[in-house]
C-alpha cells in the first residue's frame, strides 16, 4: 500500500467464524431469530479477529488516504 499512500486502517472478513455455515445459520435464523441475532452479533466482534478474518469469503480492507 506503500505506493498508493494509502493507510490501512482495519481489515475483516465479513463472515467471520460463521463462514461456510451459511445453511446452519439460515436454519437458525428459522428457527430461533433472539440466538441468530446474537450469533450475528458475535460475528461481528470477532470480524477482524487474524483467525476468522483469514478464513472468510469476503475480506474487507478499511483505508485512509
Amino acid at each position: 500500500m506503500s505506493k498508493s499512500k494509502l493507510k490501512i486502517i482495519s481489515t475483516a472478513g465479513a463472515e467471520s467464524f460463521l463462514s461456510g455455515l451459511i445453511m446452519d445459520v439460515k436454519d437458525l435464523y428459522k428457527r430461533d431469530i433472539n440466538l441468530y441475532n446474537k450469533f450475528i452479533k458475535k460475528a461481528a466482534e470477532y470480524s477482524e479477529e487474524e483467525q476468522y478474518r483469514n478464513t472468510t469469503e469476503h475480506f474487507l480492507i478499511v483505508v485512509e488516504k
